[in-house]
């Protein structure tokens, strides 16, 4: 997932005052847009709408044709670009670039944390074959510590570290409170999760981390059972959404991978309308 860049003086900007609240985040959406989208700065016009939309514009024209007027947005061969956006931000080839060395890099230091000295290319599938010793014999491949191989599932050792879903289970029946299926996710997308060779353990951690975040009800601190959690009364509020989120509400993790796929939907749909490839 690249980053879009923003410069901390932009709300500043005799630009960026004069576009208003709507074109000022219209601007941003783009950026968001292109940087997500790898476009090197180009809007298609079947986006526009649903940018618009997401960003609260209210009349996505009339906004377009302001950014196109202050030179924010620059009309090329009938396509809209954001103005200097590759200035600012790295160009789609870089980002395909970086994330292909990233992936070799991260194969590398798998293939040495798990005891390999040397390294192979993964198959088709994704799966690396093998690493070799410094005398040139081939080891075993070396084992994922969330999804053992077959060669692996006759350790004790691993079984023990193994998350699957009974594992899941057992811990949704002892933490009612929390989703744990959607701590498990959160926490393997974490940078954290792949050094702990204890995944058992360390999914323990991320869920006394979400319980630790969630509010001590009277019931609970008299010893009663905790009822199910309630939806928030300002469910509509975006601040309110990402501060349940931060503190890890299941039910703003539900909300909010609703409202993104929503977006994705809307996008996509518009995109296709227009004949526009992603």
């Amino acid at each position: 997932m690249p980053w879009a860049k923003l410069d901390d003086g932009l709300l500043t900007h005799p630009k960026a005052m004069a576009a208003g609240i709507e074109g000022r985040a219209l601007f941003i959406a783009s950026i968001l847009y292109s940087s997500r989208e790898l476009t090197d700065g180009k809007i298609a016009e079947a986006a526009i709408p649903a940018l618009a939309g997401l960003a609260g514009v209210r009349n996505a024209k009339k906004t377009t044709e302001l950014l196109a007027s202050l030179r924010l947005w620059d009309l090329r061969d009938g396509d809209y670009w954001v103005h200097d956006y590759l200035v600012y931000n790295p160009s789609r080839a870089d980002v395909l670039a970086k994330r292909e060395t990233d992936s070799v890099n991260g194969k590398k230091g798998a293939a040495a944390r798990w005891g390999g000295q040397g390294y192979s290319q993964p198959d088709s599938q994704g799966h690396s074959q093998g690493h070799s010793q410094g005398n040139g014999q081939t080891m075993a491949p070396y084992p994922d510590p969330v999804n053992p191989s077959s060669e692996d599932k006759s350790s004790s050792e691993t079984q023990a570290k193994k998350v699957d879903a009974a594992f899941i289970a057992d811990r949704q029946a002892k933490h009612p409170r929390i989703n744990v299926q959607d701590v498990y996710d959160d926490a393997k997308n974490r940078k954290t999760w792949d050094g702990y060779k204890d995944k058992r353990r360390a999914l323990d951690k991320y869920i006394g981390w979400a319980e630790e975040k969630l509010p001590v009800s009277n019931a609970a601190m008299s010893g009663q059972p905790t009822p199910a959690p309630t939806r928030h009364p300002g469910a509509t509020s975006l601040d309110d959404l990402a501060n349940r989120f931060n503190r890890r509400d299941p039910e703003a993790f539900a909300e909010v991978a609703a409202n993104r796929a929503k977006a994705d939907a809307e996008l996509a749909a518009a995109m296709a309308a227009a004949g526009v490839k992603a």
